[in-house]
């Protein structure tokens, strides 16, 4: 009975010691990651992004590294660097392809692809997003940019169906009025005429 409990102690032990090793390098992660959404926050992007890198080198396993990932991509995206911001989604997809915000990596890749005129990925990573993430916050903002990507390639029936998913949300989406505009449009060079109206 003794030596049961000693194991027992000993194991506890071990535990407390193993888990008091990661947790000061938690709090050190998860003060970086704080500092740097705030720089982000504040636009100071450069500065947020070094924060963001330090995370991904230095605490791989803490358990917002998807969102330092997220933010980096993001901080290419808004200075037009989409070959850059690539990479930071992509790593998403492949290693944390179960997180709360595989969604929003989507969208952000396929806009990087749409801009750098590669219709045929955007279109394939925006339609994944509608079939797959319906409940998804940027659910109409995908309908919306693969029915603005169809519009552009002259793709006009396929574009007329994206925005049909826009307008079934009702004014719920922030998209509605333009895709109402855009679907009548549509209509409109279909000489669909009394869909326009």
């Amino acid at each position: 009975m003794n030596k049961k409990i000693s194991i027992f102690i000993i194991l506890i032990a071990i535990s407390l010691i193993e888990y008091s090793n990661c947790y000061p390098e938690n709090i050190t992660a998860s003060r970086i990651f704080k500092f740097g959404n705030g720089l982000y926050q504040e636009g100071l992007f450069e500065e947020a992004s070094s924060q963001f890198k330090k995370i991904i080198k230095s605490y791989p396993q803490f358990s917002k590294a998807f969102y330092a990932y997220y933010f980096l991509g993001e901080i290419n995206l808004k200075k037009f660097r989409y070959k850059e911001a690539m990479p930071f989604y992509k790593k998403i997809l492949k290693r944390y392809r179960n997180s709360e915000i595989v969604d929003d990596a989507k969208y952000s890749l396929s806009w990087c692809y749409w801009k750098r005129k590669d219709h045929a990925n955007a279109m394939k990573h925006l339609k994944e997003i509608i079939t797959s993430f319906d409940d998804s916050n940027v659910y109409d903002d995908s309908a919306y940019t693969l029915g603005e990507i169809q519009f552009e390639l002259n793709s006009l029936v396929y574009s007329l169906e994206s925005f049909k998913l826009v307008l079934e949300l009702d004014e719920q989406s922030s998209f509605y009025e333009s895709a109402l505009f855009k679907s009548g449009l549509i209509n409109y060079k279909l000489d669909h005429f009394k869909e326009a109206k």
